[in-house]
């Protein structure tokens, strides 16, 4: 599937599926161009955080609400194609900061965003 969507023109893809455009970052209120967000994780058993370092905003809670919010739409879909190397979007390899004004990090897994899709619709296929 992967292959696919990297290779495929949107015009191909629409003859296939039915596609809707949603950007949570957009939809929680950042706005384009905006600040870089980041997972901080400040410690090994301490909840995951999506954090602004520009601005100091934690908006975990803001896509916690988007999140619960699209919950009941994507129950109707089939998957949802996100995007890759976004913190909030990514599905793997997403970095863990321990502290939001830090440039080290020690670990990798999913965005925040796709983990709370994973909780509120098990079934949706996410790539």
């Amino acid at each position: 599937m992967t292959e696919f969507i990297q290779e495929a023109h949107l015009e191909i893809l629409e003859n296939h599926l039915d596609l809707a455009t949603i950007c949570p970052k957009v939809m929680i209120g950042l706005g384009t161009p905006r600040a870089s967000i980041r997972v901080v994780q400040s410690a090994k058993d301490a909840p995951e955080r999506l954090l602004q370092p520009a601005t100091g905003k934690d908006v975990t809670s803001d896509f916690e609400k988007f999140a619960t919010t699209l919950a009941p739409l994507l129950s109707e879909m089939d998957g949802a194609i996100l995007k890759s190397r976004s913190p909030s979007c990514g599905i793997y390899g997403i970095k863990r900061y321990h502290r939001m004004e830090e440039n080290q990090w020690s670990m990798n897994g999913p965005g925040l965003f796709p983990q709370m899709l994973k909780d509120l619709c098990p079934d949706l296929v996410l790539e």
